[in-house]
């Protein structure tokens, strides 16, 4: 019986142990699960994110500058006279329109605007037609025989290029009661020292007033986009370190269809690199300001465009024989001898109305239906067997918007 007894003495003992041990083993599991080592580094790693929160709060506008990706400008210098011009305007339009390179262009018709004519001779002492100064002169391309890769490489290298940390952005307001058109400009620097430029904001149209005659070299005509016609700021500007600075300016649109026009704004640096505008024989020498910023808007996104026009006959610099092209000539004159069919394109993004031909101002035919033609054959008197002749052709679309193509031909009428 006492046997019993220890027995159970040394069980109940035993039992009490095991309780001690399990009780302190479950208490500690309890306050350190395998979890708390998860939940110490959460609260580290949150204190740790407040921590790089606040620093991206206090470097936020770096952050920001950083996002952004250097947009290219292209300065197409051309001419409705530039028989090689359609080439670099139809390959600037295809790189633009596919959405593969990020660049604002702008074509400056050297013949039908003074300010587009100074900026060429003046700033880029340029020698030959046509010419592209990208990034304000950071690549030049001085040919219009050259591909289309040629210029998608050329916008690729500017692009990638070292810039200052400068942003510009450009938004427009137009009133259609009093046509006046207010342009606000933001210029911000993240730069570590004081930063001096020049702002240009260019006034252009879509598609251009202005029409070259001539075929690329895929036989079609190509129209111009984006043509200059103003400045609507152009001033030195400077700021202070991280510094910032608005611009604004009301203009006079009248006699614009606001649909048409597009505002590019860039920012060129103050520091000049010696240049040439005719690299390939090392000539043109001229002080090149790179663009560091470039922004764009337009007052009506996607709006009505006015039509595009083409010239398919006579083919401009040659001689044609009842109204058969046969061969150049020398100095460039388009000479017609006999009969002459006069034949247009005309394209629109909603529909073609009525092309206009014209021969020295006065209107001799309407044309509503393609293909669009006039057969140019009249003699007055024997004074004008032999003259020079001007032709206009007027196309106009739906909504009265118009395209016009001009030049010049010599008549010999048989």
């Amino acid at each position: 019986m006492r046997n019993l007894f220890k027995i159970i003495a040394i069980l109940g003992a035993v039992i009490l142990l095991v309780s001690s041990v399990y009780f302190v083993f479950f208490m500690d599991s309890e306050e350190h699960t395998p979890n708390d080592k998860e939940n110490d580094q959460s609260d580290d790693n949150q204190d740790g994110n407040e921590d790089k929160q606040n620093d991206t709060d206090n470097n936020g506008e770096q952050d920001q500058f950083k996002e952004f990706v250097h947009t290219v400008f292209i300065e197409e210098g051309t001419g409705t006279w530039c028989k090689n011009c359609p080439n670099v305007a139809g390959i600037l339009h295809e790189l633009y329109e596919s959405g593969d390179y990020n660049f604002y262009y702008v074509s400056m018709i050297e013949d039908k605007n003074t300010k587009a004519k100074e900026r060429l001779e003046d700033d880029y002492n340029i020698y030959g037609y046509p010419t592209a100064f990208i990034d304000g002169g950071y690549k030049v391309i001085s040919s219009g025989l050259e591909p289309k890769s040629v210029f998608a490489d050329a916008i690729e290298d500017a692009e990638s290029r070292e810039v200052p940390e400068i942003r510009v952005t450009v938004e427009a307001i137009y009133n259609n009661n009093t046509e006046k058109l207010t342009t606000n400009v933001l210029v911000e620097s993240n730069e570590s020292d004081n930063y001096d430029g020049h702002l240009r904001v260019y006034l252009t149209e879509k598609v251009s007033q202005w029409v070259n005659p001539f075929k690329a070299d895929d036989g079609k005509t190509k129209p111009y986009h984006f043509g200059f016609l103003d400045y609507i700021i152009d001033k030195d500007i400077s700021m202070d370190v991280k510094g910032n600075l608005t611009e604004t300016k009301e203009i006079d649109l009248s006699g614009l269809d606001s649909e048409e026009v597009m505002i590019i704004a860039v920012v060129f640096s103050s520091e000049s690199v010696k240049k040439e505008s005719y690299p390939q024989d090392n000539k043109g020498e001229f002080d090149a300001y790179y663009a560091d910023a470039t922004d764009a808007t337009e007052l009506v996104e996607g709006g009505n465009l006015p039509p595009t026009i083409g010239l398919t006959l006579p083919e401009l610099g040659k001689v044609h024989i009842s109204g058969n092209p046969l061969f150049k000539t020398f100095f460039g004159n388009t000479i017609l001898i006999g009969k002459t069919t006069i034949k247009a394109t005309a394209e629109d993004d909603e529909k073609v109305e009525k092309v206009e031909f014209y021969i020295d101002s006065e209107l001799v035919y309407e044309d509503e239906d393609e293909p669009y033609e006039y057969s140019f054959r009249k003699i007055d008197s024997l004074k004008h067997i032999l003259r020079s002749r001007s032709i206009r052709i007027v196309a106009y679309d739906t909504e009265g918007k118009t395209s016009t193509a001009q030049f010049d031909v010599i008549a010999i009428f048989l």
